[in-house]
């Protein structure tokens, strides 16, 4: 008998079917846009998956890329320092003529070693002791494949710590086998002699 009294009378039925049948078609959902749904959730879930496979590709080229990189870096810095050295060796040579033809300072011999004075360590990469006109000089020369105005500061500040240490004056010569026109100027300012590859 419970299950008469909850039951709907068959006017009561109709009336509350219609009405769930209209609010079904006024939102529109059916079983094939549910059907539609699922097909394009199944081709997101493959995109996905193949966008991941990509990134893990792309992740992995990315190391390989700069391994390669690191690799190019080091043979590059080898490559300038064989390059440095080569210079070192050319302005070993050619420097002294020019300093004594160009600035009448005599240098018997140059030495690509570190200079040690009262017990201050200094990295030079050619020195030299020589002679302008009667006076003693000693001759610090940086080699550089291209000469910079940064280049040229740090350097005059090496050159005045030596020469507060030094017995005799400092001449600093800055010598690049390329050399800007601002770090050229620069030399001069501060009483340093810019030497570039041309001019040998």
């Amino acid at each position: 008998m419970e299950a008469d009294e909850t039951r709907l009378d068959p006017a009561t039925e109709l009336a509350v079917t219609r009405i769930v049948d209209q609010r079904i078609r006024e939102v529109g959902v059916h079983r094939e846009d549910f059907t539609e749904l699922k097909d394009a959730l199944t081709r997101l879930s493959g995109s996905v998956e193949r966008l991941t496979h990509a990134q893990e590709n792309l992740a992995q080229a990315q190391a390989r890329t700069e391994r390669s990189l690191q690799a190019l870096a080091r043979t590059v810095q080898r490559l300038g320092e064989d390059l440095g050295v080569g210079l070192e060796d050319l302005g070993e040579t050619l420097l002294p003529g020019f300093l004594q033809r160009e600035h009448d300072i005599r240098v018997e011999r140059l030495e690509n070693r570190e200079l040690e004075i009262d017990g201050h360590s200094f990295e030079i990469d050619l020195l030299g002791k020589g002679k302008r006109g009667r006076e003693t000089v000693l001759v610090l020369i940086e080699v550089k494949t291209r000469a910079t105005r940064s280049e040229v500061g740090a350097f005059d500040r090496r050159c005045k710590k030596i020469a507060k240490l030094a017995p005799e004056p400092v001449v600093g010569v800055l010598f690049g086998m390329r050399m800007s026109r601002e770090a050229r100027d620069l030399c001069a300012r501060r009483g340093m002699i810019p030497v570039s590859g041309n001019q040998l």
